[in-house]
């Protein structure tokens, strides 16, 4: 018994698969929470998103004209 009882310390103390678990418990949980924003958004995330990418692009292009030069 002393025997079973060692071995159940020894394997709650153990932590070496702990990080893991936790990093995909965080990846499942931001996976919902974007499935949820997009569902609840109705297609105006997106036309927002498309909008700043957009937006993005265009003040990026122009640094790259003016580091270019003349």
């Amino acid at each position: 018994m002393l025997k079973i009882l060692s071995y159940f310390d020894q394997f709650t103390k153990e932590e070496s698969g702990q990080a893991i678990y936790e990093y995909a418990c965080i990846i499942a949980f931001v996976g919902v929470l974007m499935i949820l924003v997009f569902a609840y958004s109705q297609g105006e995330l997106s036309a927002s998103l498309r909008q700043s990418c957009s937006s993005m692009v265009v003040q990026l292009e122009g640094l790259c004209s003016v580091a270019q030069g003349p």
